[in-house]
């Protein structure tokens, strides 16, 4: 059965409506700014950035509210080299998502959960 938008990111299929969320395109920050850390992310992208960019400044500390404490720790044990991480396809739903990236020739695959207050946080690192 062929589903039916129904508008904001709606479709229905048959007597069945469900939430089919926009496509995420994963944009990279190239640095984290001295004396700052990533702030709490409503969406999966911005979470991303956020650890991605304290992962480019080098800036462990920075990696604030958007990652889980193992994530980061698995993504910060391999040393950033140039160039940033390029963006590829992502898919999401309503509580995870996962982007693939590029880095160093090979994909960076990175997770994300939505928690029970709404804020998104990094949930795992796979380099390829």
């Amino acid at each position: 059965m062929a589903a039916t938008a129904c508008g904001n990111g709606y479709a229905r299929h048959g007597s069945v409506a469900s939430y089919i969320p926009p496509p995420l395109t994963a944009a990279v920050p190239t640095s984290v700014a001295s004396g700052t850390a990533a702030k709490p992310a409503y969406d999966p992208q911005s979470a991303m950035a956020g650890l991605l960019g304290a992962w480019i400044s080098g800036r462990r500390d920075a990696v604030g509210p958007v990652a889980q404490l193992g994530t980061a720790d698995a993504l910060f044990a391999r040393p950033y080299r140039p160039p940033a991480p390029s963006a590829g396809p992502c898919t999401t739903n309503t509580t995870t998502a996962r982007c693939t990236y590029t880095w160093d020739g090979k994909p960076l695959r990175l997770d994300a959960v939505r928690r029970v207050d709404g804020r998104w946080e990094v949930s795992a690192v796979a380099f390829g």
